[in-house]
C-alpha cells in the first residue's frame, strides 16, 4: 500500500522544483481540498489497473485517471475525466 502511495506523489509532484501548482474545475465546481479547504493543485495522471489485463501483461491499455494533490495538505482527489485549469 505504501508502494502505491509513494507513485501517487511522484506522479503528483514530478514538476520537481518548479511550481506548477494551479486551480482547477471539474463539473462546473472549482476543486476545493475538503480537508484543509484549499484551492491550490497539482496535477498528476496514473493508470487504473484492472485484475484481467494485469494478468495477461497489459497494465499499459487500462485506463488513466487524473489525480490532484492538494499543496497545502497533500491529499490526493481523483477524477476519471480530467478536470479543467483555470
Amino acid at each position: 500500500m505504501s508502494d502505491l502511495l509513494d507513485r501517487l506523489r511522484k506522479a503528483a509532484h514530478s514538476s520537481g522544483d518548479k511550481d506548477e501548482s494551479g486551480i482547477f474545475v471539474a463539473a462546473g465546481k472549482q476543486v476545493v481540498c475538503p480537508h484543509c479547504g484549499s484551492d491550490r493543485f497539482e496535477e498528476g495522471r496514473v493508470l487504473l489497473n484492472s485484475t484481467v489485463l494485469t494478468l495477461f501483461d497489459l497494465d499499459w491499455a487500462d485506463r488513466n485517471a487524473t489525480i490532484l494533490s492538494c499543496r497545502k495538505c497533500s491529499r490526493i482527489e481523483w477524477f476519471a475525466r480530467r478536470p479543467d485549469r483555470q
